[in-house]
């Protein structure tokens, strides 16, 4: 489940961390400020399934009551000023969760995650040829009186019933003579099939992206925190994970020559404050180009008003200093 959550030993946010296994990508739910800051060991390892697991009843259940409820989501806006930023809206609840009550809030985005699009389309394309093919080896038997070919009609829909690919089908009775040439006695006899059709309803398919477009989020904050105020915080978990890629990046931890372990110390922080500065420059050249009637020209000339900082520095490293 995604959301904000709380160590209970130390009270610090945990991270969530994701491992590549036989069933799929697999998180791990972490707190580990002691770890980065004090070189401590870490209060909590969480496996993802295990919590996961056991939570997704529980977040199926708020998505469902939020829907049932449609008219009472809260609209938060854009936080963002792109064109195409998605829109948010929301409704919260409180519920028990391993003996605590919590805040949940479920989160309705008008941008549906690419990922998703991709998996509800495969889905949807699977299904369509399981129909398909039903159809196809369905519409092959006879059958020699009406009540049979109904009852089996009645009996395809049943178990083939989609609310995205609804049903729709007929008995049809057609002459059929036996083989060989035709004597005095051979009689014409009737017999009955299927004929099945199906449509995609393009309303429960709609439907379906518009519920994939929901999320939820789990916070012991009080109310001083408003649901604007935890979503936005929970978005900006993305800005940090991303600044913080590059003291990953083995080009700029791997070769330390140090031997002690407070010159070690020293030099991450050094790093850290160097982070401070990038994240500083960066928001301040991002403040100024507000005011601003012309965007930047940044490296590749690319025309912008929200440069990075790496693109600020590559461009800082052009001008000319005599």
């Amino acid at each position: 489940m995604q959301g904000l959550v709380i160590c209970t030993i130390c009270g610090q946010r945990m991270t969530v961390r994701y491992h590549s296994r036989s069933e799929g990508i697999v998180p791990t739910y972490l707190c580990q400020k002691q770890g980065i800051d004090h070189a401590e060991k870490i209060c909590q390892n969480i496996p993802g399934p295990a919590l996961d697991g056991g939570n997704f009843g529980l977040e199926k259940a708020l998505k469902e009551k939020a829907w049932e409820k449609e008219g009472e989501f809260k609209e938060l806006g854009r936080f963002s000023d792109k064109k195409d930023a998605a829109a948010y809206r929301v409704q919260e609840f409180r519920e028990e969760l391993y003996g605590k009550c919590y805040r949940f809030l479920v989160v309705h985005s008008t941008k549906l995650d690419g990922r998703k699009t991709k998996s509800l389309q495969k889905e949807l394309s699977h299904r369509e040829k399981e129909l398909q093919k039903a159809i196809c080896q369905v519409e092959k038997q006879v059958f020699a009186c009406e009540p049979d070919a109904k009852a089996a009609l009645a009996e395809f829909q049943k178990q083939h019933k989609d609310d995205y690919f609804p049903l729709t089908g007929q008995v049809i009775c057609e002459e059929k003579r036996k083989p060989g040439r035709p004597g005095k006695n051979n009689l014409s006899q009737d017999v009955y099939c299927l004929k099945l059709q199906y449509t995609t309803d393009k309303n429960a398919v709609q439907q379906a992206k518009e519920r994939l477009s929901c999320f939820v989020l789990i916070t012991n904050l009080d109310e001083g925190y408003t649901a604007s105020h935890i979503l936005k915080e929970y978005k900006a978990q993305n800005n940090v994970e991303t600044s913080f890629k590059f003291l990953k990046d083995p080009l700029f931890v791997g070769p330390i020559y140090l031997k002690k372990p407070g010159r070690v110390e020293a030099l991450a922080y050094v790093l850290l404050i160097a982070l401070l500065m990038f994240g500083i420059l960066e928001c301040r050249v991002r403040e100024a180009m507000k005011n601003e009637t012309e965007p930047l020209i940044i490296p590749g000339k690319v025309k912008t008003f929200s440069p990075t900082g790496k693109k600020i520095l590559e461009t800082l490293e052009t001008v000319d200093d005599r």
